[in-house]
């Protein structure tokens, strides 16, 4: 909703919404400590949306380049492989208007690439992860989904705290 002043009903515009969170993060730890947990969950949103791009797109230019004569549903898990590091690195933009929604939103989406691949290829995926690098690969997508998870709690209590100063 949108946010506004309690005594007058303006509209707070962003560099005031962040000036009055700078004030509740200099006086209250907590509200620090959310923070710090909604900025790691979304840096590592953006980190893993970005690496996500890139593996996938060098994956897609290197095959193209090799083979001209690729299905189109080779064309179509490329593309579906590549969504969800869009969606992540779209989140991050939406980190100052709608930290809940963008946390919800990445962890939701990064949940789904994980769990996909275990439902339509569970043997492939299995023996992809039991390599050494495909155990570091699932120990940082664990990691981004650990952090997410912790970042939605960590928004709700930020947004409870603010809630005082603005009407909703």
């Amino acid at each position: 909703g949108a946010q506004s002043c309690p005594a007058c009903g303006r509209r707070l515009s962003p560099d005031e919404l962040a000036a009055l969170e700078a004030r509740f993060e200099a006086m209250n730890t907590d509200f620090r400590d959310a923070k710090t947990a909604v900025v790691r969950a979304l840096a590592a949103a953006l980190a893993a949306g970005l690496m996500t791009v890139t593996i996938q797109g060098i994956g897609m230019a290197v095959a193209s380049s090799a083979d001209d004569s690729l299905p189109s549903s080779w064309w179509w898990s490329s593309a579906a492989s590549l969504a969800p590091g869009i969606v992540l690195v779209l989140c991050w933009f939406g980190k100052q208007r709608m930290p809940l929604v963008a946390l919800i939103v990445a962890a939701t989406v990064w949940s789904a690439s994980l769990v996909l691949p275990l439902l339509l290829a569970p043997a492939q995926t299995i023996l992809g992860m039991m390599s050494p690098a495909g155990v570091a690969l699932t120990l940082a997508r664990l990691t981004v989904l650990v952090l997410l998870f912790r970042g939605i709690p960590a928004s709700i209590k930020m947004r409870r705290m603010l809630a005082p100063q603005l009407n909703r």
